[in-house]
């Protein structure tokens, strides 16, 4: 349960960075409002994977924070 709650401690904290990142250059504006949480599978169950195929914007939303 440790590993839980520190997966959404950090999720949470990237998710701020990216977003304070957005709003001091507002050049990166991806045009859209993202909120990505990736969390480490070692501490949820597991389930079957799936092939994902993100939106254009999406994927240049991804490589502006880079």
């Amino acid at each position: 349960m440790e590993g839980v709650v520190t997966n959404l401690t950090l999720a949470k904290e990237n998710q701020t960075s990216f977003e304070e990142y957005l709003s001091n250059n507002p050049n990166t504006d991806p045009g859209i409002d993202l909120t990505v949480i990736v969390l480490t599978t070692g501490f949820w169950p597991s389930y079957k994977s799936f092939n994902l195929n993100l939106p254009a914007k999406m994927i240049v939303a991804g490589q502006l924070a880079h």
